[in-house]
């Protein structure tokens, strides 16, 4: 499931505040495994034009390099890569709840290539 860097019940932004909401209900209804992504920006061309999602995608590669350490967590990523991740963590069946920020996609990906 992706829902949003930041999700929390306990948050006081709407949006990722219903976020945590979802993530909560989803954990409740015990799957065997459960895999939550939460990607900050998320990247790529979505085939139409919004120029506020230009502007802030054209914004995010450029502070990208400088989200480091806890930061990095908001480093944005592209879409297809967030899919690739789910892909392959949905063959990591080992945790029952595994919550996935940018740092945990990308091992992913880094050790997936092939």
């Amino acid at each position: 499931m992706v829902t949003a860097v930041g999700a929390s019940v306990h948050s006081r932004m709407s949006y990722v505040k219903i976020k945590g909401e979802i993530e909560r209900d989803l954990i409740t209804l015990d799957f065997e495994h459960t895999h939550i992504f939460r990607p900050s920006m998320i990247m790529g061309n979505r085939g139409e034009f919004h120029l506020v999602e230009k502007i802030m995608m054209a914004l995010w590669r450029i502070l990208n390099p400088f989200f480091i350490g806890g930061m990095s967590r908001y480093k944005g990523m592209e879409a297809k890569n967030i899919a690739r991740a789910m892909i392959y963590a949905a063959k990591n069946r080992f945790e029952k709840v595994k919550v996935y920020h940018w740092k945990d996609m990308n091992d992913l990906l880094l050790n997936n290539k092939g």
